[in-house]
């Protein structure tokens, strides 16, 4: 309906339009100049006050998520125990205030050139969406592996994903190909910024690799002998499972023949109405 009502009263040559990009106040907003068209002086007010909600919501929401994330990964032994704390009214000090310093990040987008660090930390954000599907995909392919190299049948798992596994391996080629797309993409901007823009697209991958570099150096400090990735033959399918090893079968077996029963023994509904008028009886 927004959308609508703008494409109505805004022509495609208003001059708002052309001045968006230099004018970056909200004045320039298409809901603005529709409020300024409409008579509404106030309009930008308005449209001020719902950003600001909308942004104060959206961090509200940004820090409980991730001081709790952050908290939980320190309970399970993921990060520094001293973010695992928690106050009597349940609050995570630590955690809540190392999110708060890392949000102040963002503070740089507003003193260090022109939008270059707001563009990393935009490409920061979208790189690591997409490396989370990527891992997930990769978990995905050594969770089956695992399985199947246990001589395990895949009707004991409650749920397959259609497709599988093949959808997999198009999430992971799909994701190097946007990530080679970027590389691309980014040597054909402007020269003279040719490194900052390289850096701003991978720099997600960069953290990415150190963080795992990290971790293995972590894990050969304190997990000597064992190996960094859990092989397919000892993976634990047993602990949390749902069903049992050789349950599955027997369990959707009987989930057909008490779906069958009850076809069985369903009546129309008109037949039922029917009693239900001419006998009193219920349904």
């Amino acid at each position: 309906m927004t959308i609508l009502v703008i494409g109505l009263n805004i022509n495609h040559n208003d001059e708002s339009l052309f001045t968006a990009d230099s004018d970056s106040s909200v004045a320039a907003s298409p809901i603005t100049v529709v409020f300024k068209m409409a008579g509404f002086g106030g309009g930008v007010h308005l449209v001020n006050a719902v950003l600001l909600t909308a942004v104060l919501s959206a961090t509200n929401s940004c820090f409980y998520a991730s001081s709790r994330m952050l908290m939980s990964l320190a309970q399970r032994g993921h990060a520094p125990k001293v973010l695992g704390y928690v106050t009597s009214q349940g609050v995570p000090v630590p955690a809540l205030l190392v999110v708060l310093a890392v949000s102040c990040l963002s503070f740089l987008a507003t003193i260090w050139g022109e939008g270059v660090a707001f563009r990393w930390f935009i490409n920061l954000t979208g790189t690591s969406a997409l490396l989370t599907w990527i891992s997930i995909a990769f978990i995905n392919l050594r969770f089956r592996r695992a399985w199947k190299i246990q001589g395990r049948d895949f009707l004991d798992l409650p749920f397959k994903a259609p497709f599988s596994p093949y959808l997999a391996w198009v999430a992971v080629i799909l994701g190097a190909l946007i990530f080679a797309g970027q590389g691309w993409a980014a040597t054909t901007y402007d020269s003279d910024t040719l490194a900052q823009d390289i850096v701003g697209v991978y720099i997600g991958v960069v953290l990415f690799g150190g963080f795992f570099i990290a971790y293995w150096i972590y894990h050969l400090i304190n997990f000597r002998g064992l190996p960094l990735f859990v092989p397919a033959l000892e993976a634990d399918f047993e602990t949390g499972a749902v069903w049992k090893r050789g349950e599955g079968a027997i369990v959707r077996e009987q989930d057909k023949e008490e779906k069958m029963a009850k076809e069985r023994n369903a009546k129309p509904i008109a037949r039922k109405w029917y009693k239900l008028l001419r006998l009193g009886r219920p349904l």
